[in-house]
């Protein structure tokens, strides 16, 4: 008895030694440097570049030189950190020289700022919160230099800190978004091995919103009694924005506990909880403002898609699981590029899934914020968009490649086309080209560039919808690749070496509300293509005098919506796929230029209407009897709609 007795507790003392250091994560991180987008990824940037990521400073003063962050006695809140954390990104993943210049002068103004006690940023206001925001994109731009300032800078920042945080707790939106900070002290850790670092990471835990018993809950969020459902700003977890952070929160808590499986678990549990009560057709939660039921005429913001897209990413390098990819993939393909004009210059604060009219009306969102919510401007709603919409394309390209443990091996994550450049852990150099128009096309083709010889091991992401994946190597077939899993090859790769990865996919169908229908092919979301009519107008936002660039757009209807469709016995025969090839520097997105689309057949459906705010609510329950004769109707990918019927009703005789 006495031995077992021992036994029992040598093991106990195992798990609390292993808890007292980090779990490993899955997959690590590429710095944003040594990844280069290609192709249409190149071609969004570099819109960024030229539209609102290159010039919100000369048009809009809260990010301008006057910045607080610049030490001005401008906006000194989240705006400049938001704005600059995505350009950060920008600059390092395009190489751009002109971005790399606008970065510059904010860095250094950031870093020179730090006090002896290692407080640093505007002293007017002292918020943990936008802090966060700039040790992120201090460790980007560290990542991406080796700029020597950023460790010891952190250091500093983070005894400071610990020092305070206990004086001066967690409220508001920092009290919500806790894990971002623990994200940044975790790296910070894996650089220093300083054990106070783990400690500062416990006490903000034991300050921040407990995410992980919300995840572990079953039912709608947005109806549960243990939350106050009728707040959703500060640090209320129904708020959108704040849901979309706290998604990492199991990630993180994962780490922090040495691997404890109940982390895991809740995580995967939240995000079924969220696909289940309240997911929209583009793969991202509702969220306008507050979290709420799945409904065509329910929007997501902006900030809580940027915002879900890093938790997903962050999520992927932890678990290391290849249905994370598939989510991201859905996110960034559908959601993100609908809430942008192909041209990266104007974005409105809602997307719906349903819109037919994106003027300036009082629709009953819980914060419709004068009714300018669906427009198209340089701001639109609330300003937070405008300055964190920067982050997603750029986040993207920076996680299309990860590497594993150690840097032995490479994962292609997510599929894009793109250049990667690194190198393995004995030093040889490896460059490896992704050519391919996916998502737009079902085939990537990867040139291997070893600068001698080498081997190790290529992790390609098998998406979970795709049961016939086909992966050649030099020609020659190379396996059999699961659904759902990452399919590994490892062999010595010689110089010019072709690893040929295809994946068809078939349309396929998604049920809604009222039984409704929402069309897929691979990653890609479909929608009925409406005719838009964009006007400018000015917005309560547009300064005056109007600075060169500021434009905002109501946009109008021109052409019939109101279709059912006609899927027939077999809905997978129900559409027929047109592509046409992709110019360079066109924009996918575009609606002129969008190189694949879908041709269905429809009917009319007369009695089906948009209400007096020319939302489609309520959708008539499928199937819908109708007499009208059957026309064809095009389907585009729904990131290149910004009016659109995601939602359709099935039609029959």
């Amino acid at each position: 008895m006495k031995h077992r007795i021992l036994a029992v507790l040598a093991a106990f003392a195992s798990t609390l030694a292993l808890a007292q250091q980090p779990a490993p994560v899955a997959f690590e991180k590429i710095p944003a440097g040594h990844i280069r987008a290609e192709g249409w990824l190149k071609t969004q940037l570099d819109y960024q570049v030229s539209g609102l990521s290159g010039n919100l400073d000369r048009m809009w003063d809260d990010v301008g030189p006057n910045s607080g962050w610049l030490g001005g006695t401008g906006e000194s809140w989240e705006r400049g950190p938001y704005y600059l954390r995505g350009i950060v990104s920008l600059a390092y993943v395009t190489q751009n020289q002109a971005m790399l210049a606008k970065i510059k002068p904010w860095l250094e103004a950031i870093l020179a700022s730090q006090n002896a006690e290692g407080y640093f940023g505007p002293k007017n206001d002292e918020d943990w919160w936008p802090r966060w925001l700039v040790a992120q994109l201090l460790i980007t731009h560290h990542e991406s230099t080796g700029d020597a300032r950023v460790v010891p800078f952190l250091k500093n920042y983070y005894a400071y800190e610990l020092a305070h945080l206990r004086a001066k707790p967690l409220k508001s939106w920092a009290k919500a978004r806790g894990g971002e900070d623990i994200a940044s002290i975790l790296w910070l850790y894996r650089k220093t091995a300083d054990p106070r670092l783990l400690d500062l990471a416990r006490l903000v835990d034991s300050q921040t919103n407990r995410w992980v018993d919300i995840f572990e809950k079953d039912g709608p969020l947005d109806r549960r009694a243990s939350l106050d459902t009728t707040r959703w700003l500060d640090d209320s977890p129904i708020h959108g924005v704040n849901l979309a952070h706290g998604l990492k929160y199991p990630a993180l808590l994962h780490q922090l506990s040495g691997g404890q499986a109940r982390y895991k678990t809740a995580f995967y549990r939240g995000l079924d909880n969220l696909k289940k009560h309240h997911w929209q057709v583009w793969g991202v939660p509702t969220g306008d403002e507050k979290v709420r039921s799945m409904g065509c005429s329910n929007g997501s913001e902006t900030c809580q898609t940027v915002e879900f897209l890093h938790s997903l990413e962050y999520t992927l390098r932890t678990f290391g699981d290849a249905g994370l990819g598939d989510a991201l993939e859905k996110a960034a393909f559908n959601a993100l590029p609908a809430f942008f004009d192909p041209q990266f210059t104007v974005h409105p604060y809602y997307i719906v899934p349903n819109s037919v009219s994106a003027t300036v009306l009082p629709r009953p969102f819980p914060n419709s914020h004068h009714g300018d919510v669906l427009t198209y401007g340089v701001i639109s709603g609330y300003p937070c968009c405008t300055v964190n919409m920067h982050l997603g394309f750029p986040m993207l390209a920076e996680h299309l490649w990860l590497k594993t443990p150690g840097g032995r091996g490479l994962v292609a994550a997510v599929y894009a086309p793109s250049t990667l450049t690194t190198s393995l852990p004995n030093g040889t150099a490896v460059t490896v080209r992704e050519e391919t128009n996916y998502p737009f096309s079902d085939e990537i083709t990867f040139v291997m560039q070893p600068a001698k010889a080498a081997s190790f091991p290529l992790h390609l992401r098998i998406p979970g919808w795709c049961s016939g994946a086909e992966v050649r190597v030099n020609g020659k077939t190379a396996g059999t690749p699961k659904a759902g899993t990452f399919f590994n090859l490892t062999r010595t790769w010689k110089p010019g070496d072709r690893v040929t990865l295809r994946l068809p996919s078939q349309p396929t169908v998604t049920r809604w509300e009222a039984n409704s229908v929402s069309v897929e092919r691979g990653p890609l979301v479909y929608a009925l293509a409406v005719r838009e009519n964009w006007r400018e107008f000015t917005s309560r936002h547009t300064p005056k005098p109007a600075p060169m660039g500021w434009k905002s757009f109501e946009i109008r209807s021109e052409s019939p919506w109101n279709f059912g469709l006609v899927l027939g016995t077999d809905p997978a025969r129900a559409f027929s796929v047109k592509t046409t090839p992709l110019a360079p520097n066109q924009s996918p997105w575009d609606p002129a230029h969008c190189p694949v689309r879908l041709v269905a057949k429809a009917r009319k459906l007369p009695a089906w209407q948009a209400n007096a705010l020319q939302l489609t609510d309520p959708l008539p329950v499928s199937p819908v009897q109708s007499s009208e004769p059957v026309e064809e109707v095009t389907l585009l990918p729904i990131g290149a709609t910004r009016l659109r019927i995601a939602q359709m009703p099935e039609a029959t005789p």
